[in-house]
């Protein structure tokens, strides 16, 4: 388009300024399209760099929960008196509620 006898845009748009006939306007005119056009291509591939770390988060966060969950229960007291038996159980229940609560913040 640059070379071209008759100027083209990159983009077809328009605009309130002569930029067929009148040269200064057409290089205004295209240099605010090609800067443009930079402009959204960066933002784009932000914008998708940015999901995929999302998604890549909150795919670490639920391992680590999934983790928690599988240990939850697992540091019972063995042969241990009914006090301890119920301390444990107290324990493992507010582990749960925070894990509930992780997990409802993650989502």
């Amino acid at each position: 388009p640059l070379l071209s006898e008759r100027p083209e845009l990159p983009l077809p748009s328009w605009y309130p300024v002569d930029w067929k006939h009148i040269r200064r306007n057409f290089w205004i005119v295209y240099a605010h399209e090609v800067i443009g056009a930079i402009i959204m291509t960066s933002v784009s591939v932000g914008i998708d760099g940015y999901v995929y770390y999302l998604m890549g988060m909150v795919s670490s966060q639920l391992k680590i929960l999934g983790n928690r969950l599988e240990k939850l229960g697992s540091e019972e007291v063995l042969g241990g008196n009914l006090v301890e038996k119920t301390e444990t159980n107290h324990l493992n229940r507010n582990k749960l509620k925070l894990c509930i609560k992780e997990h409802q913040d993650i989502l």
